[in-house]
């Protein structure tokens, strides 16, 4: 019998699109990974500050990991 061990990773940002939540959340489960917790704080100048913290496969949240770093470059961007 063969078990994986669930890996976990946490992600913190600033970002200027608070859309962003959702979209990684549902990023998150579309790489079949699972948050422990999620917090985001809106203030005064518009920015977000992100923190989430997942687990899953130690692959799927490589995956995760790459995605939200290109999500979170394209928001700073524009």
């Amino acid at each position: 019998m063969m078990t994986t061990q669930a890996a976990s990773i946490v992600i913190e940002a600033t970002v200027n699109d608070p859309r962003l939540v959702a979209r990684i959340v549902n990023l998150a489960e579309r790489c079949g990974c699972r948050y422990r917790s999620i917090a985001a704080e809106s203030n005064d100048d518009l920015a977000t500050h992100l923190r989430f913290e997942f687990v899953g496969d130690a692959e799927a949240l490589r995956r995760l990991e790459a995605q939200i770093g290109r999500l979170i470059a394209i928001d700073r961007v524009t």
